[in-house]
Formats: structure tokens, sequence, C-alpha cells
């Protein structure tokens, strides 16, 4: 059949068009596979060749396939040649199975509708246009060898294999969008699975896992599908779910090979799940597996602090804080709270006040280092003097709360939160004061206060004295 417009990808689209469930039990052919006959030729099946170039679209889009999954770095590892041998037979099979249907298609006469042929359009020149030079190169195709491929089986769900291509394309929503259009009871595990991962990479958590659990019940020995639904119940806060899959993973799957992504995961799940000590050790394994990710020290860190192992958790910190390029407030803030937590665990009061005291120098070198952050440590160090002696007429907090006041009152423009910490701060003051008997500064400080909050009854006696 001779159509005019585009062919751009015919072999690539075709090739992928053709890929896995059609049965080929009961044709009452027999075909026989045998080597090819020239240096571009891999093998015939009857009459029908399979050139290099046609088998690269399939080794190109497996590969490209698993490192999105596993990472650029899946080739890298001990079990890295395993599984490019393991792809390039995957390669080949498919590759085979595309020969022998297009046999049997010709056979029988099976063409494409002019509806068919448009969807194949779009989805090949999705495709052509997507690859690189490099890859171009690579597959050794050009848009005139790629214009002979014609025929498929109408019946087969075409939809599947458009959003297989734009899948293979990085295409994520328009592979969503065209899966989201077929019976997932017609596609197999490795068609569900890049459903689901096309979902993921959306971070559209909800119809990932719609399809990852669907497609883990129908192969539960999926070790992609048991991944994806892990995943996403962790994503979704799932933790006992979370954890039912990530044990499937783990221990009930057909040749799983765990990346430190399924580590981290489980960290995850297990500290959702309030299992602090096992999140740790899954957190440890994902940092040795990959040293660069230096988050993980501060989840390690969260983890001790749930645990209240408090030297762990600093220990943990100081790691993570040495790994960053950049000082960020959050660090700052991350160490007062392990110490302000250890505070609330002792029950020696001289203990208690070492340890706000080493909450408060967090603060202190925050407003050092960090000066445009300087009203909010100052403000925090205010709280921190005042659980070390709440009686106001000590003072305390003063110093902080008056540092507090410099910094915040030539604002221009604050917001409803900075008032109302503000008027905070004008209440300890004008208290202070009148603890003090020192009536006018006490009503200096009132009269602020009454300015942000008019009905505020501590103002109101202040002013009336």
């Amino acid at each position: 059949m001779e159509r005019s417009g585009k062919r751009a990808v015919r072999a690539a689209l075709l090739a992928v068009l053709l890929i896995g469930t059609m049965l080929l039990s009961g044709c009452g052919q027999r075909l026989v596979m045998t080597r090819g006959y020239g240096k571009e030729e891999l093998f015939r099946i009857g009459n029908t060749r399979c050139m290099i170039q046609e088998y690269n679209v399939f080794l190109l889009n497996l590969q490209k396939a698993c490192e999105r999954t596993f990472g650029h770095e899946v080739w890298e590892g001990p079990s890295g040649a395993d599984l490019a041998e393991a792809i390039e037979q995957r390669a080949l099979s498919e590759a085979s199975r595309l020969k022998v249907m297009l046999l049997l298609a010709v056979q029988d006469n099976i063409m494409l509708t002019d509806a068919e042929e448009n969807l194949a359009d779009e989805a090949e020149t999705e495709y052509y246009e997507g690859l690189s030079e490099e890859e171009k190169e690579y597959l050794g195709i050009d848009e005139e060898m790629l214009r002979k491929l014609t025929s498929i089986d109408p019946s087969y769900p075409v939809d599947a294999e458009i959003a297989h291509m734009y899948y293979a394309n990085n295409k994520f929503a328009k592979a969503l969008e065209n899966y989201q259009k077929v019976d997932k009871a017609k596609l197999e595990d490795d068609k569900l699975t890049e459903y689901a991962l096309a979902a993921y990479f959306l971070g559209k958590s909800e119809a990932s896992l719609e399809a990852s659990e669907y497609g883990a019940a129908k192969y539960p020995r999926s070790a992609g599908l048991n991944r994806l639904s892990f995943y996403n119940h962790t994503d979704l806060k799932n933790y006992d779910k979370a954890l039912q899959f990530a044990d499937a993973l783990f221990n009930r799957s057909d040749s799983a090979k765990f990346v430190g992504r399924d580590y981290l995961y489980y960290g995850h799940a297990l500290k959702g799940g309030g299992k602090y000590a096992e999140a740790i050790e899954s957190f440890k394994k994902t940092y040795e597996l990959d040293n660069t990710q230096n988050d993980v020290l501060k989840l390690i860190s969260d983890s001790y602090l749930e645990k209240k192992e408090h030297d762990n958790a600093v220990e943990y910190l100081k790691k993570f804080i040495a790994t960053q390029d950049k000082k960020k407030a959050s660090d700052y803030t991350a160490m007062a709270k392990i110490y302000l937590d250890l505070a609330e665990q002792c029950l020696d009061q001289a203990e208690k006040e070492k340890a706000l005291l080493k909450a408060d120098q967090a603060y202190a070198d925050m407003a050092v280092d960090m000066p445009n952050n300087e009203d909010y440590a100052s403000y925090q160090r205010a709280h921190i003097h005042h659980m070390i002696n709440g009686d106001i007429k000590k003072g305390a907090a003063k110093p902080y709360y008056e540092k507090y006041i410099e910094l915040l009152e030539p604002k221009a423009e604050r917001s409803n939160a900075e008032n109302t910490t503000l008027a905070e701060a004008y209440n300890y003051l004008s208290v202070y004061y009148i603890q003090n008997d020192n009536v006018a500064k006490a009503k200096e400080y009132a009269a602020k206060l009454q300015g942000i909050q008019p009905d505020n009854e501590t103002a109101k006696q202040i002013l009336a004295l």
C-alpha cells in the first residue's frame, strides 16, 4: 500500500507497534530463523530479513528505558555487563517477533486503516525528531530507509503503541494520555510499567499507582510494577501499603536489581511507619551506594532525633552541613531543634539549661553567619532565654526582644505574622518595665502594643495607670 505524506520512521514505528502481545500459536505455518547473509543483515525468517539498523532501534529504546528507571550509572555496577547482555537478548527477541508478525500480516493481507496510518505518522515523526544526531548515527537510519513497513494487525491496541513511542521519546504527558485510552487488561507487564512510569515522572502519583497496582496484581512477581507501587504509596504517605510492596520488591520479585533509590524510598516508608531504627539502616545503605546523596545524612539525623538519640542526630546533622556549599537557615534551625528536644527530655535542671544554651548558640551562629535572618534568630533566642528563666522581672529574654524590635520596626511593610510577633515583644517589655517600677517605659511599649492590638488588655491596664 502506497500513501503520500510523511513516513519519517516507519520501520522504527512498526518495530514498536508489533512488540509484545500477539500470540503466534496455531498459525499453521512453520517459521525458521537463519543467520543473515550480508554485513548489514542480522538474520532471516523465511524471506524476511532483519537489518542491524532495525535491531538497533529496539536496543536503543530498551537501553533508554532502563536508564530512565535505574539511572545512567546502571551500566557501571557489578551487574552492568549482565544487564547489557540481557537487554541485547531482549532486543533480538523482539526484533524476531516483529519479523514473524510482519510475515503473517503480509500473508493474511492485514492492512492499517487510514485513521491508524495517521496516528502512526504522528508518533513516528515524534520519535524521529526526538532522536539526537548521535542516536541517528548509532541507529544508521534515515527517512528513506524507514519508508518500507506499512501493515499491522488492526485489532492491536494502537494507542498503547503510540504511547510507547512517546514514552521512548521522553514525551511522558503524551505517553500517559495515550495509555489512559487503553484497556489495562490488554497491556502486558512492560507496557503497564511504562504507563506507571510516565505518570510517576510527571508527579502524578495516584495515576501511576492505579496502573502499577493493577499491574502488580496481574504480574505479582514483576520487579518494576512492585517497585512503582512501593514508590507511589510512599509518596502518597500510605506507609503500610508501601512496606507491603517493598517486601514484594525485595523478597518476591523475579530478577530484581536493587538501586540506591529503592533503599532511599524504603527508608522514607520505614520512617513514615515509625520504624526509625530500620529506616536509619536503609538510609545508610543508600549513602553507601551513592555518597553524593548528601540529603540522606539529614534524613539519618532526623530519624535519630525521632529515636531520641540526640548525640547521633547532632553527629549526622554536622556531617550533612559539612557537605553544603551554601549556608541555609534551616540547618541552624535543625540543630536548635535537636537541642530543644533534648531539653524537653532532661529531668535535671542543669542538664536542661545546658541543652537550651546549645540551642541558643545555634541561633546566635545564624545571626552572625546569615545577617538577613538576624530578626528570626533574635526572636527564637528570646523564647529560649525565657524558657531558661521564665521570671519576666529578671528579663532573661529582654535583650533579644529589644534586638528583634530594633530590626523589625523600621520595615515599611510588615506581614500579619510579623505584627503578631512584634506585639509579643512589646508585651514582654511593657510587663518587664511595670514589674521593675518604670511606668513611663512600660507605657511607651504598651502604646506600641495597642497600636497593633487595640483591644489588648495588658496595654489597656498599663496605659490606665
